[in-house]
């Protein structure tokens, strides 16, 4: 497996992925969307210097996408797994490739103490299991969005 920049010709399977109904639920935002609000969500994320979108693929097989978001000392991970390969052990992979990504420094970030930082849906156990396998401790800082509770997961990078 493999994680390569997603391009916008990615944004139909993004789409189908982060539609599917679990996603949806999990998701800090639960809302529905159109396909051409998220096509120009996807093409400014693209454009975005702070912002890269991974593909996690092998030959033909699409297993998922991974966000990072940079802000400051920190940097924002999402994964959303290709529904046909959930519990399967494909986030952890995805999650991985990711983690071995950023040690790399191939975001090319600057040296400093940064923060790898998770928001995970409270009830979301199988999401928190995985972060706290890959080292990942969960703050004191929680959030409230539309009545839903979210826990913060930390993992300390040094470059």
């Amino acid at each position: 497996m493999r994680l390569r920049p997603a391009r916008i010709e990615d944004a139909l399977i993004i789409f189908e992925w982060v539609m599917d109904y679990e996603t949806r639920r999990n998701a800090t935002n639960s809302k529905s969307f159109s396909f051409d609000s998220h096509c120009q969500w996807l093409k400014e994320k693209l454009a975005d210097a702070n912002t890269h979108i991974y593909i996690a693929e092998f030959n033909d097989h699409k297993f998922g996408q991974l966000r990072l978001k940079i802000n400051d000392l920190e940097i924002f991970v999402s994964i959303v797994v290709n529904p046909e390969y959930r519990r399967k052990g494909y986030g952890r992979r995805i999650l991985d490739a990711g983690l071995q990504s950023v040690a790399a420094n191939e975001l090319e970030l600057a040296s400093g103490n940064w923060k790898m930082v998770a928001i995970i849906m409270a009830d979301n156990s199988r999401s928190i299991r995985l972060f706290k396998k890959q080292g990942f401790v969960q703050s004191e800082e929680t959030s409230v969005y539309k009545g839903r509770v979210f826990l913060r997961f930390e993992r300390d990078l040094i470059l």
